[in-house]
């Protein structure tokens, strides 16, 4: 979840609320974050997979 704020104006008569180009903004900006977020997750699991197999072929090479 994202949380963006704008300042309130200090006069009535000048409308401070978001456009619809800056919803758009903050859309794109939300879901590329998620994405980034994902790919993150994805890396340290595939880096922990690759850990675990390093683990396995050391065992599997080594003398009992």
């Amino acid at each position: 979840m994202l949380r963006v704020q704008r300042k309130k104006s200090p006069y009535k008569w000048f409308p401070n609320d978001f456009t619809d180009d800056d919803e758009k903004i903050l859309v794109t900006i939300a879901s590329q974050l998620g994405i980034a977020l994902d790919n993150a997750r994805l890396v340290d699991q595939l880096v922990k997979a690759e850990r675990m197999a390093a683990w396995g072929d050391m065992s599997a090479r080594s003398p009992i």
